[in-house]
């Protein structure tokens, strides 16, 4: 609280590792963490249901275990491919495509089931073929 006034808007828990990822692609966009945040929330909650994407698909519940993939990691892939399918270019799908081959998500002590992600991203990937 600032003055006795509550802050202008939610305050959100972020892993470290994807709040270092969204200050570099605020950063690269030229705007504020909270405005890239914001856009990229809105894209991937409107547009992406245009691709014939059910809500499974744009916010998958995967199982957690012992060396999983890091969760702030596969969240904040599975984001910004989401955000990519939604704004609906040639290129930016070709880099959506490319993010989600290259991925190497890393695995943590307690994470995402390593085999519902990769079967998600495969699912993905074909759909945008």
């Amino acid at each position: 609280m600032r003055n006795g006034k509550p802050p202008p808007e939610p305050a959100i828990g972020i892993d470290p590792d994807v709040r270092a990822q969204v200050v570099a692609a605020a950063a690269a966009a030229g705007v504020t963490a909270s405005a890239w945040l914001t856009s990229a929330a809105a894209q991937a909650l409107r547009g992406s249901a245009g691709f014939g994407a059910s809500g499974e698909e744009l916010a998958p519940t995967f199982d957690r275990m012992m060396r999983g993939y890091d969760i702030g990691q596969t969240d904040l892939l599975i984001l910004q491919f989401n955000a990519a399918l939604a704004a609906g270019s040639p290129a930016e799908l070709a880099a959506a495509a490319q993010v989600w081959r290259s991925a190497q998500l890393r695995p943590k002590v307690r994470g995402y089931s390593r085999l519902q992600v990769d079967n998600y991203i495969m699912r993905r990937l074909a759909g945008m073929a």
